[in-house]
């Protein structure tokens, strides 16, 4: 559980206040019955948005719904099968075989997810799988929280101009119109996390994407603690410019297990999903240096309880940066500053975990990074598990397996054929 605060300010009549919380759970995304319900209330703003958050801040006339038995009826028995899913998943099979073998949540790391269209953080099938990794994580009630990056301004939309030109323009998503919640501290405030950078703390508030029983922590650096020049980090999905998505993926990785610290909360195994999080596993180390552990010791426990999923052989997919901007964008961060309990580990021990297969110490290898620091590894079909497995001879310490991508099965099901199946 992440402790949220109320979302955009709208009134519901008593008898209908079930749907604040049914609309603030990706939950409905699923359930066709429940977006049917939303597009009852307001067609014309359904339609145009695909969010029950426009449509329940719109101008809804309630007293027709309430006099509306069919409706009535409807809304209570969504709301109970809602209610019913939120509050079950000690009968479901994790739990029945496997309940005692976790200590704590999976923390699952991925730059982006493909949770609905409404929520346009997302480009392909990264996010596609990751976003059906946490519904069906939900469904099968696997205790797991997702850890991401809210993209103020998305993934861009494409269009062809009259000479067959590409044309690209970003959204720019009012937040408070989307189905996410900011997460509170222990205090009950917004919850905001700090990464040193050269010179200064970059700040990142927290926003939770819940989809059924999995929260999905979104990191937001439009915050008014940032210099006006840091504030775009987080804007775009995959932002141009090295140095600006190097910051990207300090504040993913590292403010993402500051963020699960911050919620109290002790992931049993980390996940990444492909290199962009790889941070977090520095930062994980840096928290045992600084609490007395050797740096040794530090990468065998950090290698201990992760595993990677890589996704493509492709170049592009595999991220690297300079290794003398690794060294002046993080050495701040990683090797402490003088200050109690900053850690420190040393920047050439790092970079060599991050030589690639060519083994050129001027590439910091994100991929590589992350091999060497998970004590499994996954390819995403049996074919990439092959290739992969010779890609990164003489890299990895593990074979990488061969797992084939699979679906939510309720996400991509066709009304039609649900309805013939069923």
């Amino acid at each position: 559980h992440v402790p949220v605060a109320p979302g955009a300010s709208f009134h519901l009549p008593p008898k209908l206040e079930g749907l604040r919380r049914l609309a603030y759970n990706l939950w409905w995304s699923w359930h066709p019955n429940a977006r049917v319900l939303f597009s009852r209330i307001d067609a014309g703003a359904w339609a145009r948005y695909r969010n029950p958050i426009p449509v329940l801040t719109g101008p809804v006339v309630w007293d027709q719904l309430l006099n509306n038995t069919a409706f009535m009826a409807d809304y209570e028995e969504i709301l109970r099968e809602f209610d019913t899913y939120m509050a079950n998943g000690t009968d479901h099979w994790f739990a029945r075989h496997h309940g005692d073998e976790l200590q704590g949540p999976i923390a699952y790391f991925c730059a982006e997810y493909g949770l609905h269209e409404s929520l346009g953080i997302y480009s392909g099938g990264l996010g596609v799988l990751a976003g059906d990794h946490m519904k069906t994580a939900s469904d099968m009630a696997l205790p797991l929280v997702g850890v991401g990056l809210m993209y103020r301004k998305g993934y861009f939309r494409q269009t062809i101009d009259a000479d067959g030109h590409q044309e690209h323009a970003y959204p720019d998503y009012e937040l408070a119109r989307l189905p996410i919640l900011r997460a509170l501290d222990r205090l009950g405030e917004p919850l905001t996390v700090s990464v040193p950078l050269p010179g200064r703390d970059l700040y990142a508030g927290v926003w939770v994407a819940q989809v059924g029983r999995v929260p999905v922590l979104l990191l937001d650096t439009d915050v008014p603690d940032n210099d006006d020049s840091d504030r775009p980090i987080t804007h775009m999905l995959y932002v141009r410019g090295r140095e600006m998505r190097l910051h990207q993926e300090l504040v993913l990785g590292v403010g993402g297990v500051r963020a699960l610290r911050e919620l109290d909360l002790s992931p049993a195994v980390w996940h990444l999903n492909e290199g962009h999080s790889a941070f977090l596993l520095a930062e994980r180390a840096r928290e045992l240096v600084a609490s007395g552990r050797t740096i040794e010791d530090a990468w065998t426990a950090v290698r201990s309880d992760a595993v990677f999923t890589i996704h493509t052989p492709v170049s592009a997919g595999n991220e690297r940066f300079d290794t003398e901007l690794v060294r002046r964008v993080a050495a701040p961060l990683l090797e402490g500053d003088g200050r109690p309990n900053t850690g420190g580990i040393p920047m050439g021990p790092l970079l060599e975990l991050g030589l690639g297969v060519e083994r050129d110490p001027s590439a910091f290898d994100m991929t590589a990074f992350s091999l060497r620091l998970t004590r499994g590894a996954n390819a995403v079909s049996l074919l990439h598990g092959h290739t992969a497995n010779a890609t990164w001879q003489g890299v990895m310490p593990h074979d990488i397996l061969g797992i084939t991508n699979g679906v939510h099965t309720p996400t991509w099901l066709g009304q039609p054929m649900r309805e013939a199946l069923e």
